[in-house]
């Protein structure tokens, strides 16, 4: 009997071990895939801003997201942006700000990582929040750049950090 159990236990520990191995190495993984897919796009993102070109902040954001909120408000988003972006870029830190799941029944998710860097230019610094959706099973034109939203550290609201939007953070009253 005891021979038995000890034989379950050890067979029980294995099991364990070698799903946690190959869980770990996944986790990492995948982790890193989504730091660099953030990394290219916030470099693209950068490029885009410092050349005015609006065309290639456009494209950064998910198929699904271009068709829903449609051009004309990723343009407004756009021109908010060129009008408080001043200087040439110094440096950036990209820090990741939160990783969540959704999911609609069997096989069905979507995976959202929250990225916020802090951007510091020869006129100002600013902070800057991305949604990216790195997986999504669920509405697949989805996955990619899901929002945006920049700062200049001095004018700092708190009034959205929580709350989903699409494409880019106009505050009210720009026009």
């Amino acid at each position: 009997m005891k021979k038995e159990l000890v034989k379950t236990l050890i067979i029980t520990a294995i099991i364990f071990t070698i799903t946690f191995l190959l869980f770990v190495p996944s986790y990492d993984e995948n982790r890193y895939r989504n730091d660099k897919i953030v990394d290219n796009t916030v470099t693209a993102f950068l490029e885009a801003i410092q050349e005015r070109d609006s065309g290639g902040i456009k494209q950064l954001f998910s198929q699904g997201v271009r068709d829903e909120i449609g051009d004309e408000k990723l343009e407004e988003g756009i021109r908010y942006l060129f009008s408080i972006f001043e200087g040439e870029v110094i440096s950036y830190e990209i820090k990741p700000y939160g990783l969540g799941k959704e999911g609609e029944g069997w096989g069905k998710k979507r995976i959202i990582a929250d990225y916020k860097f802090i951007l510091e230019t020869t006129e100002d610094s600013y902070r800057i929040y991305i949604v990216y959706y790195t997986k999504d099973t669920i509405t697949p034109d989805f996955k990619g750049l899901y929002q945006i939203r920049m700062e200049k550290e001095s004018d700092i609201s708190n009034d959205l950090l929580s709350r989903r939007f699409m494409g880019i953070y106009v505050p009210s009253g720009f026009s």
